[in-house]
């Protein structure tokens, strides 16, 4: 009994150093910086054309940082619109490597022009609230300046990037309630949150796939990973969790990052029992499109491009990947 009840006390203690070291968020410092504004009187075709008032900036000390949030919230997420069901389903929407230059004036806010503006857009019409972290470092105005932005460079980068996106993830309940409260039903049922990347992204986000700190989580997390940077793993420790379900894709003219990272790392995710799949997209560049384009799948013309924004909404949603 002795020598159990001491197992015991060892195995409790390994868990709390565990979670020492894990990332942090504190709810209590969410603040506003441009809430969602909604008016629920509004016809549904005058909310079409007014996607701004949708979308918000909060702020929020992650690991110790001051940092930003982009929030946009879908039609259905407002009570009193046509198709609001009382659900909700989230999905955190991580951005790619911004150039050292621009990341304090980082234009990822309220710019329907900038780089990612179509592909959050995209996600709030079809249904999502999309949360949109801006990694350390970039700021959202002069005025609006994120802590660290002249400590985030070199080695460290990646790895800083991947705990501010664990600790979102591990604080995700607190920070949804918060963000969409007054937005959404106290009612509202969250029946599913997910993970999509681009590029460094989608790095950052693999990064925490086999992270010690995950605790109680729903089975079957949506991961959508779209031309990533994936660093090589150390097979002998980092095992991913097999509650994750993922699909990695990428674009074969790509001019940033290679195949061969991607096809290892869905081979590694498999060989762990974590069910994956590997797409390639032929003719495509890194932002998925024909031709060079200033925004990330941003041709609304482009009968391929809307197909794969579909299956991306679907996958993200129910978990099913569907070729």
């Amino acid at each position: 009994m002795r020598l159990a009840f001491i197992a015991f006390a060892l195995m409790l203690l390994a868990q709390h150093e565990v979670r020492a070291n894990c990332p942090g968020l504190d709810p209590d410092t969410l603040r506003w910086i441009s809430k969602p504004q909604f008016n629920q009187e509004l016809s549904a075709d005058a909310k079409s054309h007014s996607s701004s008032g949708r979308i918000g900036v909060a702020t929020a000390v992650i690991n110790g940082l001051k940092q930003f949030i982009r929030i946009d919230l879908p039609d259905r997420a407002i009570p009193g619109s046509a198709d609001y069901d009382g659900t909700l389903s989230a999905v955190f929407f991580v951005h790619g490597w911004v150039p050292e230059s621009a990341r304090r004036l980082y234009q990822m806010g309220k710019d329907p022009g900038s780089y990612y503006g179509p592909i959050i857009q995209s996600l709030a019409d079809a249904g999502f609230v999309v949360i949109s972290p801006f990694l350390r470092g970039h700021g959202f105005s002069e005025t609006e300046q994120a802590d660290g932005i002249r400590d985030v460079r070199g080695e460290s980068l990646q790895r800083d990037y991947a705990r501010d996106v664990l600790a979102l993830w591990l604080y995700r309940d607190p920070v949804i309630r918060w963000l969409t409260e007054g937005n959404a039903s106290t009612t509202a049922e969250l029946t599913q949150t997910s993970f999509f990347g681009h590029s460094m992204g989608a790095g950052a986000i693999a990064d925490i796939l086999g992270s010690s700190c995950f605790g109680t989580m729903p089975s079957r997390v949506p991961v959508v990973l779209w031309a990533g940077t994936f660093a090589e793993v150390n097979r002998s420790e980092a095992r991913p969790d097999s509650r994750f379900v993922v699909w990695i894709l990428h674009g074969d003219r790509d001019r940033f990052v290679g195949p061969s990272q991607q096809q290892r790392f869905h081979d590694f995710l498999v060989s762990n029992d974590v069910e994956a799949y590997y797409e390639q997209m032929i003719g495509r560049n890194h932002e998925f499109s024909v031709m060079q384009s200033s925004q990330l799948a941003a041709d609304p013309n482009d009968a391929a491009l809307s197909l794969l924004l579909k299956r991306t909404a679907s996958f993200l949603r129910h978990a099913r990947y569907q070729p």
